[in-house]
């Protein structure tokens, strides 16, 4: 199992939870150190971008299965770890069975399939060619190289995938859901908190800063991580008003998602000083 390092010991746990074979399960920090033997070793994406630990995992093979868990995270077709699992001879042909596991195949657009497309499902299509079938359009991202956006032609991409995909709705696995509603609320930014998100954005242009924030790209670059962290605080306040006014309508429980530790405690800090709440989180 390849997956992201953060539910490594979640595989684990759940294999040994509910499987009914008698074998070994091992999720090793970090690279493995050792050719899997038998039974399940959990690995995550990140051991994919070394080529010593690729071709010690090579080395174990064949394995019954191999499984790519957030498969829409190796969209990347030329990032290291995408080459090492998507490229003929990567991963996906080391086990009689590839699984890929993913909530949201398409983050941005059908691009994000093709190298799916290439490796495992062994259509030999060049990424432009597929982009410019799939893809409403295909641009400069201002770096020089150039992104796909949006999607085209979907029944057709539709009936490609049909054949190799199982699709779970939630209707299907008896979930029923609330309808879904989106506010946004503009909120002031302090000045302060102002200067030091455009002090860390010094030298980018609106076209670097847009295609980063479109690719979630502050996993790879410091600056836009310290920006996020500074907006996070920024809103804070806001946000825990937002929810004492919600809970004073009786509209709790109420879950808050944020990004860095430092927007987490901020946020714990407020709330825990209104009266009559429960605070905790995850």
């Amino acid at each position: 199992v390849a997956c992201p390092a953060v539910v490594r010991r979640m595989w684990e746990k759940e294999f040994i939870r509910h499987q009914e074979i008698d074998r070994p399960v091992s999720a090793p920090d970090g690279r493995p150190k050792a050719v899997p033997g038998d039974g399940v070793t959990v690995v995550s994406h990140a051991a994919f971008a070394d080529g010593a630990s690729t071709s010690l995992m090579r080395a174990g093979a064949p394995y019954d299965v191999v499984i790519l868990d957030e498969s829409h995270l190796i969209r990347q077709y030329d990032a290291a770890r995408s080459r090492a699992i998507m490229e003929p001879g990567g991963a996906w042909e080391w086990g009689t069975r590839f699984w890929c596991l993913s909530g949201t195949p398409i983050v941005n657009s059908a691009v994000d399939l093709w190298p799916l497309v290439y490796g495992p499902l062994r259509r030999p299509i060049a990424w432009w060619d597929w982009g410019m079938r799939f893809c409403e359009e295909m641009r400069s991202d201002g770096f020089g190289g150039i992104r796909g956006i949006g999607i085209k032609n979907a029944e057709e991409m539709a009936e490609f995938f049909r054949p190799h995909m199982l699709r779970r709705t939630l209707a299907g696995i008896g979930v029923m859901l609330p309808a879904l509603s989106v506010a946004h609320t503009p909120v002031p930014i302090a000045p302060d908190a102002l200067a030091r998100v455009m002090a860390d954005l010094e030298g980018w242009t609106p076209q670097r800063l847009a295609a980063a924030l479109e690719d979630k790209d502050e996993m790879h670059d410091s600056a836009l991580a310290r920006v996020r962290k500074a907006l996070g605080l920024a809103k804070a306040e806001q946000v825990a008003r937002h929810v004492q006014l919600m809970l004073a309508n009786d509209e709790g429980p109420v879950v808050v998602f944020f990004q860095h530790t430092a927007v987490r405690e901020r946020l714990h800090e407020l709330l825990s000083g209104y009266c009559g709440y429960r605070v905790s989180w995850i």
